[in-house]
């Protein structure tokens, strides 16, 4: 092969064996390198106790991102999964949702956790770290990966971490989403179809068809990856047709029952969910433009995100596709790269741009969770061509790449940004650590030239490192935790704190009997906005919804509504002491409730006039 095929991360090793040390090549390819037919192939075996190390930092960093989250950020996603669990582990029955469902693969997880304690606040929390284990735990299919594609044992372990603690993957142990989740199993599915393809069996086959319907379990992002597993059991049929009935009757059975499980959570849980219909109608509503700006968005965000990784990652793979002794397994973790790319792309281009309810977003522009479903898996094929020593025709395509995604993102996607506008951690985590809360709301701009140089120079300083020394890999691992751990504690942290705490009006709460239903007036917007998270801190005290609009008396003695509403005062309801902070007040009805209430001082007497 020539030198644009790059090592191509080299052969495998299989899983029980240790890369074999290589005898020293010429000073000019770096420590432990050979060079034969153009291709410089580098084995690589860090010490044992860099793996122990890097691991205990994974677990730390993990920890540190996860010890703050306190309360829900995403009212649909994250309350979504806490009360989709309730209802899996609490015989109460279910709760009222607003918003759109969610998959119920991690609140699966999470219910054993309600046996514990009654406070959604409280499974929250417990709920955090369990998500941030998860994320730990995606070290084991990760390295099991790098193996696949040339990395020794010690080296893969040393490369999953560091791809463990890039912004993509740790700032996601910062929120109750299925991320971590999903990097797991999209990990665990990716290494099943290498084994199967190279050592095919019944047992490899079922656990591919296992992981690959977990996929979809857990986020319907998975069902471009799902498509492309079941097109490969229709394929397998000719020649092992017990393995692929195995494994493709298994996907389509947890597949099936997944979507089952989700109807029934959005019947019991939700007042109206219509996500799986709304998502397919925005998948065809984009324009050319919003198809331009979207692959431009995405390419550039990814380039600077894994600061070259992904890039190489995909050449490689392209590479190995064209021939070699596992080609086909290239082939097809090609076709799952292009069709979850194809996907995300679609999806972004049917949304609207920049805003969201009204309110002006810019992680729109930038948007990455939805395409780092796959891009960890190209990260690992990445890690382990680093550590193999690049080709210059690689290396320096992934600098080209950084450099024009870079231009046409300044040229084309800034100027559509909304000046000042708001922006969420969870959905571009590699940028929002370059981004000012201080600018949200104002007619100035961030920085985005600064961004774009700072993954440009990165880039090359990867690309340039990583061919003298494998070494390189853990010294971008430190790259990305100081990045990851920035954009946490010294940017989400603040931004995003005080949506964590409990709204003031809900304290005023404390010491109410819970077995009183608190009436919740949806004709007002920003009460309707809330809901979920009112639900989130008041569980297990019911909600009752009622419109002030309407004129509605509430079925409950407690009614929270916002501060302009004069319909209870009307009604003969008193002002709760302590709830009339910013928008909301909670209102009393008269009875026992506001008999006992009063006598201890906690009710608001209306002026005598």
């Amino acid at each position: 092969m020539d030198d644009t095929g790059a090592l191509v991360a080299g052969e495998s090793v299989p899983d029980n064996e240790t890369a074999p040390a290589v005898k020293a090549a010429p000073r000019d390819e770096g420590a432990g390198a050979t060079k034969g037919g153009g291709i410089a192939i580098r084995r690589w075996n860090p010490p044992r106790w860099s793996v122990w190390v890097a691991v205990a930092v994974v677990v730390v960093a993990n920890l540190i991102v996860a010890w703050d989250s306190t309360g829900l950020i995403y009212q649909a996603d994250e309350a979504g999964m806490i009360f989709n669990a309730a209802l899996f582990a609490r015989p109460e029955g279910p709760v009222v949702l607003l918003g759109s469902s969610y998959m119920p693969g991690l609140a699966i997880l999470i219910a054993p956790l309600w046996l514990f304690t009654d406070e959604a606040a409280t499974v929250y929390r417990m709920a955090i770290f369990l998500n941030a284990a998860i994320g730990v735990a995606t070290i084991w299919p990760m390295s099991r990966v790098a193996r696949k594609f040339g990395a020794g044992r010690n080296a893969s372990v040393l490369m999953a971490a560091v791809i463990a603690v890039s912004p993509a993957m740790l700032i996601q142990s910062n929120y109750l989403l299925a991320e971590n989740l999903l990097h797991f199993v999209v990990m665990l599915t990716a290494w099943a179809a290498i084994v199967q393809l190279r050592n095919p069996s019944f047992r490899q086959a079922a656990l591919l068809g296992a992981s690959a319907g977990a996929m979809f379990l857990v986020h319907g992002r998975a069902l471009p990856l799902l498509f492309v597993v079941a097109v490969g059991f229709a394929v397998m049929l000719f020649k092992r047709p017990v393995d692929a009935l195995g494994g493709g009757g298994l996907l389509a059975s947890i597949s099936v029952a997944s979507y089952l499980l989700l109807l029934w959570i959005e019947e019991q849980n939700y007042m109206k969910a219509e996500r799986a219909a709304g998502q397919i109608d925005q998948l065809l509503a984009g324009s050319l433009g919003d198809y331009v700006t979207a692959i431009v968005s995405q390419t550039w965000v990814e380039s600077l995100t894994w600061l070259g990784l992904a890039g190489i990652g995909l050449l490689v793979l392209v590479v190995r596709a064209r021939r070699g002794a596992h080609r086909f397994e290239s082939r097809w973790l090609l076709a799952a790269v292009v069709a979850a790319i194809v996907f995300v792309v679609m999806t972004l281009a049917g949304g609207t741009w920049g805003e969201t309810a009204g309110i002006s977003r810019l992680d729109a522009f930038a948007y990455g969770r939805y395409i780092e479903v796959i891009t960890p898996v190209l990260a690992v094929v990445g890690a382990a061509a680093l550590a193999a020593r690049l080709s210059r025709a690689i290396a320096w395509s992934v600098v080209g790449v950084a450099a024009v995604s870079g231009a046409l993102f300044l040229l084309l996607v800034v100027p559509l940004m909304p000046l000042g506008g708001r922006w969420e951690g969870s959905h571009a985590p590699a940028v929002s650590a370059f981004l000012s809360d201080a600018l949200v709301g104002t007619d100035q701009r961030d920085p985005w030239w600064a961004i774009v140089l700072f993954g440009v120079i990165a880039t090359v300083a990867v690309v340039v490192a990583s061919r003298r020394s494998p070494w390189s890999i853990p010294a971008l691992g430190a790259v990305f935790l100081a990045w990851s751990l920035y954009g946490d504690q010294a940017v989400l942290k603040d931004h995003e704190f005080w949506a964590r705490q409990i709204p003031p009006s809900l304290v005023a709460l404390e010491g109410v009997p819970e077995s009183e239903p608190l009436a919740v007036d949806l004709s007002q917007e920003q009460i309707g906005r809330g809901f979920n998270q009112i639900e989130f801190w008041v569980y297990p005290r019911e909600l009752a919804a009622f419109s002030s609009e309407r004129g509605d008396t509430p079925r409950s003695d407690l009614a929270l509504t916002g501060v302009q509403v004069s319909l209870p005062a009307e009604q003969g309801a008193w002002p709760l002491n302590g709830s009339l902070v910013g928008e909301t007040v909670i209102w009393v009805y008269p009875g026992e409730l506001r008999d006992a209430l009063d006598a201890e001082g906690r009710v608001a007497h209306p002026n005598d006039e």
